[in-house]
């Protein structure tokens, strides 16, 4: 189940003070990624494409060839309505970059392939070193865990300040399904 493939996959609107540094989300702003699906390896460039409201807030929709998905930065939260292929109601929160040390509970539901499915999770996050294409990071890693009836899902995203998502993976009930990481130099420096 390929959920967030960029919950981003995970890019916020100007006006959103320091936590939009940690995912920029303005209108234009692309960057891109390598994905890694099992033993395929691709290039996937993600463009924030229109501005609209998100958790009744301005938001942003990201658009790529996994799909649309929805963000916004609300109350000094990363929320996501929708990502890639799947839906969520409430927004479910992907950062929380001013309080690491907050666990962070959601329940709702999920729309995936046309199925509604009630649903938890759990987002936690710590600070974290990476290096990738030879340059180190220094990132919010956030942990989000969906449970549903059905599955679990786990997306580690890693946040650069000042540049957004660097790097992501997902499991659905602990295989892998996917690998995003930032290509050098492919999203500006705020």
């Amino acid at each position: 189940m390929k959920l967030a493939a960029l919950g981003i996959a995970a890019l916020a609107l100007g006006g959103c003070g320091a936590q939009g540094t940690w995912m920029p989300l303005e209108l234009g702003h692309t960057a891109t990624y390598q994905v890694r699906t099992g033993f395929v390896s691709y290039v996937e460039p993600i463009r924030v494409a229109h501005v609209l409201s998100v958790a009744g807030v301005r938001g942003a929709e990201l658009n790529g060839p996994m799909g649309p998905t929805r963000l916004a930065w609300k109350g000094g939260e990363l929320v996501a309505a929708s990502m890639a292929n799947a839906h969520v109601d409430p927004p479910i929160p992907l950062l929380t970059p001013d309080d690491l040390a907050l666990t962070r509970q959601w329940k709702g539901t999920l729309t995936f392939a046309g199925v509604r499915e009630n649903a938890t999770a759990v987002l936690a996050q710590r600070r974290a070193g990476l290096v990738l294409g030879g340059r180190n990071y220094r990132t919010v890693r956030a942990t989000l865990t969906l449970d549903t009836p059905a599955r679990q899902v786990q997306l580690v995203s890693d946040y650069a300040q000042g540049i957004g998502l660097v790097r992501q993976e997902q499991r659905t009930n602990g295989r892998f399904d996917l690998a995003l990481e930032l290509l050098a130099g492919s999203s500006r420096e705020l």
